[in-house]
């Protein structure tokens, strides 16, 4: 059995701007993390200190690993959001966010739970991670950190399981799906307009 590794290395920029408000739409930055100002109802880009894939490819499967890391750098405590788009034929394998030195590991649980959970520990002021896949958009993902304090590092790391395909009888065909495009979302649709 033949295992190829590769590793990619800030090979392209991850977070993309796309100018909504021409669909009729707010602007949104929506690859990497993010913070809304409910003030002033915009959305802030915590800067993206690093990034590293690993892709493991084994027979006609990928293991791919994804490491970002960021730094809270507003002078304030934050709650964030996350869109991260995933392939359809992609199972999501895990979950981790390292702050500091602490570790949050995901866990799957009922959605209501977790829900709920989430916003206990959000109010009584613990740092909390939920993670959900987009309602409208089942091949993207939504993770939500809250109560990420002043100049706290945080790292986040999650993987996913893909079957690759062949092409010219001798390569491995892997897709990257990097960025989030503009979709139409009719107005007064739930979700995220992208």
């Amino acid at each position: 059995m033949k295992t190829i590794k590769l590793i990619i290395l800030l090979l392209y920029i991850f977070t993309a701007y796309s100018d909504f408000s021409k669909y009729g739409r707010d602007e949104y930055e929506l690859n990497g993390l993010r913070y809304h100002d409910t003030k002033t109802n915009t959305f802030l880009n915590l800067p993206l200190k690093n990034i590293k894939y690993k892709v493991n490819i084994d027979n006609n499967l990928a293991k791919v690993e994804l490491s970002q890391y960021y730094e809270n750098t507003f002078d304030f405590k934050i709650e964030t959001d996350y869109y991260f788009p995933i392939s359809p034929d992609a199972t999501f394998d895990s979950f981790r966010a390292m702050i500091d030195d602490k570790t949050l590991i995901g866990e799957v649980k009922d959605k209501t739970e977790a829900k709920q959970e989430y916003q206990e520990n959000l109010e009584a002021g613990n740092t909390v991670a939920y993670s959900d896949f987009d309602p409208n958009s089942p091949d993207i993902m939504n993770l939500k950190i809250g109560n990420l304090l002043p100049g706290q590092k945080l790292t986040i790391i999650y993987s996913y399981i893909e079957p690759v395909s062949i092409a010219l009888n001798k390569y491995w065909r892997f897709i990257n799906y990097a960025t989030l495009t503009p979709r139409y979302s009719p107005e007064g649709s739930s979700g995220v307009n992208i």
